[in-house]
């Protein structure tokens, strides 16, 4: 769904890029609301400006709780000399999912379980959407009435409205050509719009064909209607207001589903009154279910669940996406993906388990004096502890970090569990650090106090051995295809296991070097690890392994964002009216490739394929089918986009009315 803001006064400067400047936020709210619900905003620059903003993850909104929202569009965002702020109203159900699509085109089996489960009929609301042109009066000019060679067919037109419509533009089209557009002027003693022949550009009285749409006073479009200019009797008639049929009460109201249900004659005479190909624009409400986990597998999916108090634990499909900040208490299960960037756990006593990824940056733990951090198998370049109590507050199970610095100014304990991979513990902040180490493979050379800082209390596991004879095996490891050296070092085995002469048994560290390593040049390469041990030793202190690059992921195509001439994947379009069909492709393998991708109307009414260009990994590109839509006769069609192997498609809906129809 999308909001439509038009307006003459206005340029928009096409180079600049505003999607990130305009927000959504609550009726009268200063700040946008915590979820980014703008998908897309779409610049055209012609006779009329328009700015259409096309919205995502509503469903993520609380319907029950707020109606009334705004779209801020901040000075200067359109362009440099705009002074003022835009905000532009608008109720959530103008932007979500309608009736047909709620109710009459979801599976019986998907709507119990997605509302009817977790909603009862009264607690669904439907909103029947107001009319605001309601009333057209033409005057025509007839044989004998006026004297002239070739008069005038069309002299005026008189439109009353809703109080809420501030502007009507017509536009005036003969034998289905293109439209001629003008404002029609607000007259105070018709209490509506009107048009004279001495308005009309020349020609335009000869048109057929009247296209009105309606804006209120923020010039946010509200409605459009298209009639055919018509008498009933050409010999008799020069005056005709029955355009629009007598307007039923039940337009502007709200009903719940109960009441339409208890109801038959009430809900016969609200879905009659509304052409199938609208059945849309009735709204309609629930409370949403909540899920509490989420599986993320791109950006926007992740700064949303992020962003979702209900949601308490994320699970992530893909790696290279950014968590800069974790701001409250949640589960991250990276799945041995990777996240870019640094993070930063920080919260007013949050509690944060990061579980199985690797951090392409550092990681800064500030969780509150009463918060806790546990950190399982996760891998950080650094790791900076910021806040903490004295009790409890971090846990390290198999973490691997080059530095893991305390610079706490209130106490802080740290619990070393096992497994974990540090190659120094520096305690340099004011607060007190109690460092509770049971890992073996952290050592006391390993922690470093710098002057000035406290160290309360620190306990180590002893290693016995003294003298070391013999080592212990290390195992080969395989890497995905793009690892870099770090983390495929990381992987190896970062301790082994140490023999004293009396059969005393400990483990030692080990560093690891990977040589003439090239992540993108799959096949096998020879890793050198040196030992760290403070002990005698007698012989090489140098072991080996092997580390095989495996084969990169063969190219992929993934197809999403189907929009049918600008309204997303279920538009409403006239008959012979010509539409593109847009589909965006990207390659989610690992390998450069070329795709060809299918479109299918209607089961083979329009058939056609186009090859994009090569697409290297991770790359996506926008295929356009154009003007596909002209030959269709009245009816609905289903939009089938899918890849010459049937890996991946995308599915819409599309409904041809006829354009004699209102």
């Amino acid at each position: 769904m999308v909001i439509q803001f038009e307006a003459e006064d206005i340029e928009f400067e096409d180079e600049e890029d505003i999607e990130e400047e305009i927000f959504a936020a609550a009726a009268g709210a200063e700040e946008p609301l915590d979820i980014n619900v703008i998908r897309e905003v779409d610049k055209k620059n012609g006779d009329k400006k328009k700015l259409v903003v096309k919205f995502k993850k509503l469903h993520r909104l609380d319907y029950t709780e707020i109606l009334d929202y705004e779209l801020v569009i901040p000075p200067k965002t359109l362009h440099k000399n705009q002074i003022r702020e835009h905000r532009l109203p608008f109720k959530i159900y103008e932007v979500t999912p309608g009736f047909k699509d709620t109710i009459i085109k979801t599976d019986s089996e998907v709507l119990n379980e997605e509302v009817f489960r977790w909603n009862a009929p009264r607690d669904i609301n439907i909103y029947v959407p107001e009319i605001y042109i309601r009333e057209i009066e033409s005057i025509h000019r007839q044989e004998g009435r006026i004297s002239e060679d070739d008069p005038p067919a069309l002299t005026n037109i008189d439109i009353r409205t809703h109080e809420d419509v501030n502007r009507i533009q017509a536009g005036l089209s003969k034998d289905g050509e293109d439209y001629d557009y003008l404002d029609l002027s607000y007259r105070e003693d018709i209490d509506g719009f009107t048009v004279g022949q001495a308005d009309l550009k020349e020609g335009m009285e000869k048109y057929d064909e009247l296209k009105l749409s309606a804006f209120d006073g923020n010039e946010k479009f509200l409605e459009e209607c298209k009639f055919r200019i018509k008498v009933e009797k050409e010999e008799d008639d020069f005056f005709y207001d029955r355009y629009i049929e007598s307007i039923p009460d039940v337009f502007g109201e709200t009903y719940r589903l109960y009441d339409l249900m208890e109801d038959p004659e009430l809900l016969e005479e609200v879905i009659t009154q509304i052409p199938v190909s609208k059945l849309n624009t009735l709204g309609v409400s629930y409370e949403q279910r909540r899920e509490e986990e989420e599986t993320v597998s791109t950006q926007e999916e992740l700064d949303i669940a992020l962003a979702d108090p209900n949601v308490t634990k994320i699970s992530l499909d893909e790696g290279g996406l950014e968590a800069e900040k974790i701001e409250r208490s949640m589960v991250i299960e990276g799945n041995d993906e990777e996240i870019d960037g640094d993070v930063v756990l920080r919260g007013d006593n949050i509690d944060v388990e990061l579980r199985n990824m690797d951090i392409n940056g550092d990681l800064y733990i500030d969780v509150g004096v009463e918060g806790s951090a546990v950190l399982n198998n996760i891998e950080a370049d650094n790791t900076y502890t910021i806040s903490g109590s004295d009790y409890s507050t971090v846990y390290l199970v198999d973490f691997t970090t080059r530095k893991f610095v305390t610079e706490n100014q209130e106490p802080v304990r740290v619990k070393m569990i096992a497994g974990n991979h540090i190659n120094e513990v520096i305690v340099e902040g004011p607060g007190e650090v109690i460092l509770d180490i049971r890992d073996e493979n952290v050592e006391p050379g390993d922690v470093r106090i710098i002057e000035a800082a406290s160290l309360g209390s620190v306990e180590f596991k002893s290693v016995e051995v003294t003298e070391v004879d013999n080592v212990g095996d290390v195992d080969d490891i395989s890497v995905s295809y793009g690892t870099h050296r770090r983390h495929a070092e990381s992987y190896l085995d970062y301790r082994v296991d140490i023999f004293g002469p009396d059969g005393e048994e400990s483990s030692a560290r080990l560093d690891w070097e990977i040589q003439d390593y090239d992540r993108h040049s799959p096949g096998t390469y020879t890793a050198k690890g040196e030992l760290s041990f403070s002990g005698e030793w007698a012989g090489d202190k140098e072991v080996e392994a092997t580390v095989t690059v495996e084969d990169p992921d063969p190219a992929e195509p993934r197809l999403s964002d189907l929009d049918i001439g600008g309204q997303d994947n279920d538009a409403v379009i006239e008959s012979g009216e010509e539409v593109d069909v847009e589909v965006v492709v990207e390659n989610t393998g690992q390998q450069s490739g070329d795709f060809n991708v299918r479109l299918d109307i209607g089961n083979g009414l329009v058939d056609k394929e186009t090859s994009t260009a090569t697409l290297d990994d991770g790359e996506t590109e926008l295929v356009v089918f154009e003007e596909v839509t002209g030959e269709l006769d009245p009816g609905s069609y289903k939009i089938v986009i899918e890849d010459e192997d049937g890996i991946s498609e995308v599915v819409g809906d599309l409904t041809v009315g006829s354009s004699d129809s209102s």
